[in-house]
């Protein structure tokens, strides 16, 4: 980093929505500065789910400074579970990938800052859940060393993998480097003949057919009630007014930046698949899909996610990332993942331990049943028969 450090850090605890807005310049210059850099940990993001489903929680964001140079943001925020005060970073039951904001050089300094803050108040929380997690392993090595050091215990998990392509070649390059080259093309060619079938992509705020973001996140809406996602009682971008206020105020606040790419497949003019992703740091990030149910055999999710891909190297991005999850159809299109873990941190006080065994390792031990892993595996049989992607 080009300001000097002096290494006497401190932390300002921000609680109020009032601090919370006043950190937004502050977020940007610290988050475009960061070794990771996620659209999960945006200003925008964050505070859309706080205003969406904030309430009867407690703001916990934890800012590190040394002198007047910010050098970090952990925004968590603390909730009660039961009997037990649990943190959590903001968003987390939303975000593919969750992290602590540091700019690059100290992101140790304010790791160990965090850790060091949270012992000294002990009595303040019983655990500190950081699920979705993508770390190295000299990163995860760190976190445990931290915590060990100030007195705190560590349960973890392999929780899933994230696929990913690294862009550094052409498409048609990369295509035949795969041996995709005449199967891709075949497939294309293929879906399109068979009806009369347009792509419509609106790429963040450049693109003057975009029309208001509350038009398109309503045609995406209305496509996901005809889903299967939606029939079987699991949509993603509704359900409750708090999940639809959420995402219609990424849609808004995403376009603006320039972040949201946005597709949409239409039969005879009427669109009946869409995707949207959001291209941050010169990255795509891969997040929902869906299509009408009674249109599945055009394989309309397939001609979008092609015109993604596609996109992606056409546009010399550095990677196209199919976020978390590991389901078959992404591993047609590359071998490479990240690991995503979880992790819990307590502390030595009898209702932490109590807490950590409760409510994350008899939930891990319940995860990992023989029960349920027969049935995780009947459903993806199941929804694999029937040529259904967890993203669509």
């Amino acid at each position: 980093m080009d300001e000097e450090v002096t290494r006497d850090p401190h932390i300002e605890l921000v609680l109020d929505e009032e601090g919370f807005r006043r950190l937004r310049s502050l977020w940007d210059e610290v988050l475009f500065k960061a070794d990771h850099r996620y659209p999960f940990q945006s200003y925008e993001w964050c505070k859309a789910w706080w205003d969406a489903f904030g309430a009867g929680n407690q703001l916990r964001i934890l800012v590190v400074f040394d002198g007047p140079l910010c050098l970090g943001i952990c925004p968590l925020y603390l909730k009660s579970v039961g009997p037990f005060k649990q943190l959590a970073f903001l968003c987390p039951d939303r975000s593919d990938y969750l992290d602590f904001i540091a700019r690059g050089g100290v992101r140790d300094i304010v790791i160990g800052q965090v850790l060091s803050y949270l012992a000294s108040r002990a009595d303040d929380w019983d655990l500190f859940v950081l699920n979705n997690i993508c770390w190295s392993d000299k990163e995860r090595e760190f976190f445990l060393a931290a915590a060990k050091k100030n007195g705190l215990e560590v349960a973890s998990r392999a929780y899933t993998k994230s696929p990913y392509i690294h862009i550094n070649m052409t498409w048609d390059e990369y295509l035949a480097a795969t041996g995709k080259k005449k199967r891709v093309r075949k497939k294309e060619r293929r879906i399109l003949r068979g009806g009369d079938i347009e792509v419509v992509h609106f790429k963040g705020s450049e693109n003057d057919k975009c029309g208001p973001a509350e038009n398109l996140f309503e045609e995406a809406k209305s496509i996901e009630r005809r889903t299967w996602k939606y029939i079987e009682g699991n949509p993603r971008l509704q359900g409750d007014c708090k999940t639809e206020q959420f995402f219609q105020d990424v849609f808004k606040s995403f376009m603006k930046r320039g972040w949201l790419d946005l597709w949409f497949a239409l039969v005879g003019g009427t669109p009946r698949a869409y995707a949207f992703s959001f291209v941050f740091d010169n990255k795509v990030f891969a997040y929902n899909s869906g299509y009408d149910n009674s249109f599945s055999r055009y394989r309309l999710g397939s001609l979008l996610l092609i015109n993604r891909i596609r996109d992606a190297f056409e546009n010399k991005l550095e990677e196209y990332d199919f976020l978390r999850g590991e389901e078959e159809y992404k591993f047609e299109w590359t071998n490479n993942t990240r690991r995503i873990n979880e992790y819990v941190l307590f502390n030595r006080r009898i209702s932490s331990a109590v807490g950590a065994r409760i409510l994350v390792k008899m939930k891990w031990s319940l995860a990992r049943s023989a029960l349920l892993k027969n049935l995780r595996y009947k459903i993806k049989t199941f929804l694999s028969r029937r040529g259904m992607h967890s993203r669509e």
